[in-house]
């Protein structure tokens, strides 16, 4: 790591980019204030840093498994292993490990790191109390991981070692052949009684890479301070002959993401919070100089003490209730300096400031969701378009490094799955769905890659404006598409629902809307399709109860309310001039009641009401 500092000034660059995304940047800029000044802060940095990184990793990487053979049963297993990798990627949560590494490039780390191991405490438990073991996903930070210094290469690192932290009874446990000397190295000199078992100590794992009789092999130690615990080949590995393995040979457990390199080094040679430094200073500078204008708004208070007491002037507070005192003219005695007005410049510097850290990063207001002054759609979608297109080759490198954790997950099961274990997943329609896997179901030749695009930044304002577009030629597009370009929570809902609208009134009336039983007036339903589409249906004569009851619920349900008020308008029409139809036939159908038979009525219904 000294040949690093020596060449990059690594560790001091990490601590003050990691200051200026904590909201210190007063500490790495040298800025004092005095005690009666508040500190501006505007972390531009911050909030560009995690709008990327949630970007970046908007979802799970989805795997995509090439089939070793043209036959139903290879692709069955291929199929079947994709549910397997999707599983184990949610269980071990790789987004969020994806994500802190994604966050460790941006914030100038210089790297991003995610290392892959097999876990043997992971797994479903036996009958014995131990575990069958799993797969273990996990970022690293960067800072605890040393790497070779003639290393350029991410992809093939001679030496890495990286520090570890466990008890001394840990570490007794973990290499029980050395507890001697673990016990001799922490006790030396002591009374072994009062030796600490709890103490915590660090120690360092090692891969590394090794020639013997002019073939590579890979290797792993563990070391503290001069002692070797314990080393041999890198265990990842089937060494039992070929077919054994899925990678073409044995590889250190960790990913590196880098973004922005030259070449020269296996680290970044610059970062963006680097870049947009400068600018975050000047920043909070020229935001600092506002803030202190503001605070000496009111004007400095000037006494001639000739004509009055330097100990009533400190008295004086600016209390519109106190009274200075002067002996002669008052307009000599007292005055107000008003502070200086501050340049227009000094405005105008702060916000372009801030423009330029959102150009650095790509991060303007329509990728962080904001309002903007943009005075149509296509330029928002354009600004959007044009800050995805800057940070396209992180996520690229980002998708790279899902690809590996993917190879490496598989050679992991390829090693240790030899029993069969259940894995579950969520099937069509939502259903549970189980798969009997083990490390013979990955057949040779199987080829794997995180699927084109499945971590690409989602474009959602040029997906609903081709949707949208679509719609315009001809309706040529599906209720499936157009949900899934609108992101909806549910498309396959959303157009299950349109389908059901459109050509199944009847069923979209029962199961939607639950209006009645089902079973509703076909006639109703067929005349509120043809004003959906606008046309303009006069009253109907003659109509049945169950047709102006239908149309009654159809106008107080959610469908009516999504409705065009046009449209509404059309249906409010038709269903007033069908009731008022309704209720002249019905005055037509009804005869008039003689004088003695309206009495009668009248006796008729009066009897009902009283208690006989």
């Amino acid at each position: 790591m000294s040949f690093y500092n020596s060449k990059l000034n690594l560790k001091s660059v990490r601590e003050n980019n990691e200051k200026r995304w904590l909201n210190k940047n007063l500490e790495v800029a040298g800025k004092e204030v005095y005690e009666y000044q508040i500190p501006y802060k505007d972390n531009r940095i911050f909030v560009s840093v995690e709008t990327l990184t949630a970007t970046l990793v908007p979802k799970y990487p989805t795997p995509e498994v090439m089939e070793a053979f043209d036959t139903p049963a290879s692709r069955e297993l291929a199929s079947n292993y994709e549910k397997v990798l999707m599983r184990t990627a949610q269980d071990l949560r790789v987004r969020g490990h994806l994500r802190m590494a994604t966050r460790h490039v941006l914030i100038g780390y210089r790297c991003g790191i995610v290392k892959s191991t097999w876990n043997f405490e992971n797994g479903r438990r036996r009958e014995d109390g131990s575990f069958t073991g799993g797969p273990d996903v996990r970022f690293v930070r960067p800072h605890k991981v040393v790497i070779d210094a003639d290393a350029t290469d991410p992809n093939d690192i001679p030496l890495i070692a990286e520090t570890l932290s466990a008890t001394v009874e840990e570490l007794t446990i973990k290499f029980p052949d050395k507890k001697a000397e673990i016990l001799r190295i922490f006790g030396a000199g002591k009374d072994p009684e009062k030796l600490n078992m709890g103490t915590r100590v660090n120690y360092r794992e090692i891969w590394f890479t090794f020639y013997e009789d002019g073939v590579k092999h890979e290797g792993l130690c563990w070391k503290y301070q001069n002692e070797i615990l314990a080393y041999g080949l890198n265990p990842n590995w089937n060494y039992g002959g070929e077919g054994t393995n899925f990678a073409p040979r044995p590889a250190k457990p960790y990913t590196f993401i880098s973004f922005l390199r030259l070449g020269k080094w296996v680290y970044d040679d610059t970062s963006l919070t680097e870049q947009a430094s400068s600018q975050q200073d000047n920043l909070e500078k020229r935001g600092f100089q506002i803030v202190d204008n503001a605070d000496q708004a009111n004007a400095a208070k000037v006494f001639n003490t000739d004509q009055i007491d330097a100990g009533d002037a400190q008295k004086y507070t600016g209390d519109p209730h106190d009274n200075i005192m002067a002996r002669g003219d008052v307009r000599t005695a007292f005055k107000r300096e008003p502070a200086p007005p501050l340049p227009r410049y000094v405005v105008e510097d702060k916000y372009d400031s801030r423009r330029e850290i959102d150009n650095i990063f790509g991060t303007h207001a329509p990728l962080r969701g904001e309002k903007t002054d943009s005075p149509t759609l296509g330029q928002e979608v354009l600004s959007q378009q044009g800050d995805l297109g800057r940070i396209n080759a992180l996520s690229e490198s980002i998708e790279e490094a899902a690809t590996d954790i993917y190879q490496k997950i598989t050679q992991l099961y390829k090693v240790f799955a030899d029993e069969e274990h259940m894995v579950k997943y969520l099937g069509e329609e939502g259903r549970t769905a189980f798969i009997k896997f083990s490390s013979d179901k990955i057949e040779d030749g199987i080829e794997i890659r995180v699927q084109a695009g499945s971590l690409k930044p989602e474009d959602k304002l040029s997906d609903r404006k081709e949707a949208v577009e679509l719609a315009k030629i001809g309706g040529r597009i599906d209720p499936l598409t157009f949900a899934e370009k609108w992101h909806l929570p549910k498309p396959m809902e959303f157009a299950q629902r349109a389908f059901s609208f459109m050509f199944m009134p009847d069923h979209y009336a029962k199961n939607f809307l639950k209006m009645g039983g089902g079973g509703g007036d076909k006639e109703a339903m067929a005349t509120i399709q043809q004003i959906n589409s606008g046309e303009n249906v006069p009253p109907k004569k003659d109509a049945s109860k169950e047709y102006v009851a239908y149309y009654g619920q159809f106008i107080k349900s959610p469908a009516f309310k999504q409705l065009d008020p046009e449209v509404q308008q059309l249906h409010m029409m038709h269903a007033s001039g069908t009731v008022q139809m309704a209720k002249s036939g019905l005055k037509e159908r009804v005869p008039e009641e003689k004088p003695e038979q309206g009495v009668m009525s009248k006796i008729v219904s009066k009897l009902r009401k009283e208690e006989l």
